[in-house]
């Protein structure tokens, strides 16, 4: 699993629709009307999806996020982490809440 802060995706994600296209450059299916995802700024890349996906490269990385195994996503996402959601003391409901 990539876990990537929202404010580092939206700096640095790209996408420029190339893995939408079959070895001919035909379309696989038809591309979304919206326009292209690209980050702001000079020397930004057009294209790095692939680098999100490949979880054998950039495992700590301050613009792709970490890599975790099963368990550390688990645990990072679970009451055993710091910032997990916490139970409101007067609440009368069994559901977590982020603070």
């Amino acid at each position: 699993f990539r876990v990537v802060p929202a404010a580092l995706m939206l700096k640095h994600f790209a996408s420029d629709r190339s893995h939408m296209l079959d070895e001919s450059g035909c379309w696989l299916a038809s591309p979304p009307t919206y326009p292209c995802i690209r980050p702001v700024g000079d020397g930004a890349a057009a294209m790095n999806l692939m680098t999100y996906r490949n979880v054998t490269q950039h495992t700590q990385s301050k613009v792709f996020g970490t890599v975790m195994s099963e368990p550390e996503f688990l645990a990072y996402f679970t009451r055993t982490h710091t910032h997990a959601p916490q139970q409101h003391a007067t609440s009368k409901c069994k559901r977590s809440v982020r603070n």
